[in-house]
């Protein structure tokens, strides 16, 4: 199993920095939590309080530069895949502002825990996103991310509004300091390609509380074709608060 790869993916994700101190805590006690092992925990995760910390560090780095301007928070070396699974699982946390109508999405978060923990805080406010709950918000995010809202909010790129990554200089920028270009590639243009994204902001949109949802089945002898052809042609043409999908099963 290879270490090395997982070693370096993992100590970019945690650079330290004052805005992350709290996301380095939560991430520790649920990572130690998901691994219950304790003598596998000693093996697996280091802090800059573990004595083979800096030997350990300085033993994977190639770049000198890098390792003299920061240190990882975490250094965390799984040995095999359920501990992997831990990593990805405690990296999808979700910050939810009602009142100022954002969220912060860590990468490691499906659609499916997105929708769920805004509909905890308010039933007046949602996302845009696909319908597949099981989907990650990384590569769906940095796709575009069409959903069934689309049509009056466009796509969930469209609502991204700021975002946490790092360069491959192993600098963390949000926003504002990666440049407007740069934002606007990690929003549907291949979000790996341009940095290494640890999470999003994404703004929260008003919708009602009930919405009336209905479906039309038609076969091709009760003239389905007809019908496909229509939709065709009225479909960009109705109020933005209709979606009409069509889906042909055989």
């Amino acid at each position: 199993f290879n270490n090395l790869t997982i070693f370096f993916f993992l100590s970019i994700c945690l650079i330290s920095s004052s805005w992350a101190n709290k996301t380095h805590d939560d991430f520790l006690e649920c990572l130690s939590h998901k691994i219950m092992n304790s003598n596998s925990k000693s093996q697996v995760i280091y802090t800059p309080k573990n004595s083979s910390y800096s030997t350990l560090y300085n033993s994977f780095s190639s770049n000198l530069r890098i390792t003299s301007d920061f240190k990882p928070s975490i250094i965390f070396t799984p040995n095999d895949e359920s501990q992997i699974q831990a990593a990805i699982y405690c990296s999808k946390k979700l910050s939810i502002d009602t009142e100022d109508k954002t969220a912060w999405i860590q990468a490691g978060a499906t659609l499916g825990e997105v929708y769920y923990r805004i509909t905890e805080k308010s039933k007046k406010l949602a996302f845009v996103a696909g319908v597949c709950p099981t989907v990650g918000v990384g590569g769906h995010f940095s796709g575009g991310g069409y959903g069934m809202m689309s049509r009056k909010f466009g796509t969930a790129a469209d609502n991204i509004i700021d975002a946490k990554l790092i360069d491959a200089n192993g600098r963390i920028h949000d926003r504002e300091s990666m440049g407007e270009d740069h934002f606007w590639a990690i929003r549907g243009g291949g979000g790996t390609s341009f940095g290494l994204i640890i999470s999003w902001k994404v703004k929260l949109l008003d919708i009602p509380e009930k919405v009336t949802v209905f479906n039309v089945t038609r076969t091709l002898e009760q003239n389905a074709t007809q019908l496909v052809y229509k939709w065709q042609h009225i479909a960009d043409k109705v109020d933005d608060n209709l979606l009409i999908r069509l889906f042909l099963r055989s």
